[in-house]
């Protein structure tokens, strides 16, 4: 969607609809659980809620399912995912990319259980403004709760027909709801009693989610993969580092670990300065700590911090070491170490980043470079929440996704252990095993409104 500033009309008001987006991803892949079904998907829709002035400006942002080869993690159409228990742990991989240039900033969440579950109702009769239904509940030990909403269907007695109507009292075998229907008596039926999923957290921490977003696919163990650096050179404002790599532009990386290399040709001392002779002074200065190694003359080694530096002749240090005139190397931190970098190319070998760093080249290095990796923690915003169909809020932690980048997203499920999945009552013994429950999450993004006058 484009946001473009009025030429000709006063755009008035603080909180004018724009537009929307909506995007359907559902859960697959890689999980490590116990014991139920559990269907999750997550969607992500868009619409401004609180206003944000701009000018001008685009906003695209596009989901992909994520595919670093040999994983089936991401998402697809639809996955039924199984097995799932207190205290288990989901892990979902996706990307989205901002194809625009205004950062989709502040999305928020919702989580919500949007499953039923469907018994068998065998007979019912009504007296007295109370409907009596014969039923068998998908499991045995978990029959309906007092409360629940329920929708009955094909009953050959339409009245007995009740949609979305709380249950009064219930046992294993029958349940009642408070209604005047009356009508003739049903046996021997195969009609359904449609309830709701639920799920509630425990009663101290809440469904917990966590939000990371890496600058690179995620690996088949769910972390952020970095890469080895095995060269770095500068030229005027372009930094070129050679490493294996599944960067893009627009990812984000830190380089750690390099070391620049001085060749020494000669060292002499003279009371309490040693003077190394190099024809290459490039990327040292005052301060700067150096290690000399190689000096036939012991104290000529080891860690020293530089003086002075003679640009293309010599630098200086404090010592006041004096002995044979030799060669040595010295090794100090590369200043081709930088950090939260933004990929400007990448091929498979070599990634590069606009920097105006100045240094010599680096070579034969063994240098690290960590995708940058913004984490955000969120779970329901209370404990022991129950969700069901009506949306839950998390709480209000952010993902901000950057414009004109591409973000790998890790979407991070834990059920905590005192929790309950229940599809159709409530567990007597308080353990979960539960049935089939489809969990929803849901990213909400506010949009920007323009609130400029123009002409």
């Amino acid at each position: 969607m484009k946001f473009e500033k009025s030429s000709k009309e006063e755009l008035k008001g603080a909180a004018k609809f724009l537009k929307f987006f909506a995007m359907t991803l559902a859960i697959i892949g890689g999980v490590s659980m116990v014991s139920s079904a559990v269907f999750a998907g997550v969607s992500a829709r868009a619409f401004n809620t609180t206003a944000q002035s701009f000018t001008s400006g685009t906003l695209s942002l596009t989901e992909t399912n994520q595919a670093t080869a040999g994983t089936t993690n991401g998402f697809s159409s639809s996955f039924a995912v199984t097995n799932v228990a207190p205290g288990d742990i989901v892990n979902r991989y996706f990307t989205l990319t901002n194809g625009g240039n205004l950062a989709a900033a502040s999305m928020t969440a919702q989580i919500a259980d949007t499953g039923t579950i469907s018994n068998t109702v065998t007979a019912a009769s009504a007296t007295g403004g109370t409907v009596t239904y014969t039923y068998s509940p998908v499991d045995s030990s978990d029959y309906l709760k007092v409360g629940e909403i329920v929708t009955i269907t094909g009953l050959s007695t339409a009245a007995f027909n009740l949609s979305a109507v709380a249950v009064a009292s219930a046992t294993s075998t029958q349940f009642t709801l408070t209604n005047a229907a009356t009508g003739t008596a049903v046996t021997g039926a195969t009609a359904t009693a449609t309830v709701q999923d639920r799920l509630i957290s425990d009663a101290t921490n809440g469904l917990q989610f966590t939000l990371s977003n890496c600058s690179v696919e995620w690996s088949n163990t769910g972390t952020c993969p970095t890469a080895t650096v095995t060269a770095a050179s500068g030229s005027g404002s372009v930094v070129t580092y050679t490493a294996a790599n599944t960067y893009v532009a627009g990812d984000q990386v830190t380089v750690t670990g390099l070391s620049g290399s001085v060749a020494i040709t000669a060292i002499s001392g003279s009371g309490t300065v040693v003077t190394y002779s190099t024809a290459n002074t490039i990327g040292l200065s005052a301060g700067q700590s150096i290690t000399i190694s190689g000096a036939t003359t012991a104290g000529y080694n080891g860690a020293k911090t530089i003086l002075a530096v003679n640009a293309g002749v010599s630098f200086t240090v404090t010592n006041a070491t004096t002995g044979a005139t030799s060669t040595a190397t010295g090794t100090y931190t590369s200043a081709f170490n930088l950090s939260n970098l933004t990929v400007a190319t990448a091929s498979s070998t070599q990634f590069t980043v606009n920097n105006t760093t100045t240094d010599r080249a680096v070579s034969a290095a063994a240098g690290t470079s960590t995708p940058i990796i913004n984490g955000v923690t969120i779970m329901a915003s209370t404990a022991g929440t129950t969700v069901q169909s009506t949306a839950q809020t998390l709480t209000a932690a952010s993902l901000n996704l950057a414009p004109g980048g591409v973000n790998h997203i890790k979407v991070n499920m834990t059920l905590p252990a005192g929790s309950e999945v229940v599809t159709n009552g409530v567990w007597p013994t308080g353990t979960v095993q539960g049935q089939t429950a489809l969990l929803t999450l849901s990213f909400i993004e506010q949009l920007r409104t323009n609130t400029t006058t123009n002409g």
